[in-house]
């Protein structure tokens, strides 16, 4: 127990440590704040810099970096209603129209503390659920294990430090983001169009999806003319790919059988109760259905 908890503590009694995750997570929140840089993108930069770094260091660092660019992408979100990644999307629906109303302070707030409050269920979740998922690892010994439970207590007890560390790094910026809502269109709109450009171009360091990204700007612009909502849209772009690879995979697991392919949903206890969901779903956005529990019936011709 001592040694669980001595691995736990090594990023607070260290100081050299804990001043790595406080630079980490103030760097992470504001280079996540910024449109088209990605939390992944300052990840992968940052190991090819920490590559020859002692392990404790990179790794605190990274989880600073990390932690506090996952949430600093909804500063953009909530600001500028440009999601930071995939995970920001449902910020910005809820999070722009209150900083339309002047309240860009509260809404940054709100989203602080319950970022913080996720963070510490998410943790909590990774230390009981780690020693789970590592009995599965039937190949390592005990020199593996006694290794992977220190670097699992070190990496916990990291992200518990930056979690504290965002708390207090997210909640002192308020008021000078806010301001942001505040810029001129004529200065904000240019400096959003020239790092959406460097974001979409750096991704795979391809121009064509430089014009993509335009494409999908002018796309999103008529949507919004015409009423359309752009939330499922967003939310089929980032669901397509996922679907399409689980389609593949379980039509060759059925052997390209498109009725064998069609049975799994029937034989299997988990797809068929998944399915029925859906359908449920489905049929409970119909008129068909909100008639019938309205208790209205339509009037005879």
């Amino acid at each position: 127990m001592n040694d669980a908890l001595q691995y736990f503590l090594i990023s607070w009694t260290d100081p050299k440590l804990l001043m790595m995750a406080a630079i980490g997570t103030f760097a992470g929140i504001y280079i996540g704040a910024i449109p088209g840089l990605s939390v992944t993108m300052a990840v992968s930069i940052l190991i090819s810099f920490t590559f020859k770094w002692p392990v404790n260091e990179a790794l605190v660092l990274i989880a600073g970096i990390y932690l506090g660019g996952v949430y600093g992408g909804s500063r953009a979100s909530i600001l500028l209603n440009i999601p930071g990644g995939p995970a920001q999307i449902a910020t910005s629906l809820d999070g722009y129209p209150i900083a339309k109303r002047g309240e860009a302070g509260l809404a940054i707030g709100l989203t602080t503390v319950v970022s913080v409050i996720g963070g510490f269920i998410a943790i909590a979740v990774l230390a009981i659920a780690a020693p789970v998922v590592s009995e599965f690892a039937l190949t390592f010994g005990p020199r593996e294990y006694l290794l992977l439970a220190a670097w699992g207590l070190l990496l916990v007890g990291s992200l518990v430090l930056a979690n504290i560390f965002l708390l207090i790094f997210g909640l002192s910026g308020i008021k000078l983001f806010a301001k942001v809502v505040e810029t001129p269109k004529r200065i904000l709109l240019p400096i959003i169009l020239v790092l959406s450009v460097v974001g979409a171009y750096s991704i795979n360091n391809n121009p064509m999806d430089v014009y993509w990204m335009l494409g999908f700007g002018v796309l999103g612009y008529f949507l919004k003319i015409y009423g359309f909502q752009v939330g499922p849209v967003i939310l089929g772009m980032v669901l397509g790919p996922l679907m399409d690879r689980s389609y593949r995979q379980a039509m060759l697991s059925a052997g390209e059988n498109p009725g064998e392919f069609l049975m799994g949903f029937v034989t299997s206890p988990l797809s068929a109760g998944i399915a029925l969901a859906l359908l449920f779903t489905i049929v409970s956005q119909t008129q068909w259905w909100k008639r019938r529990r309205s208790g209205h019936r339509p009037l005879p011709a």
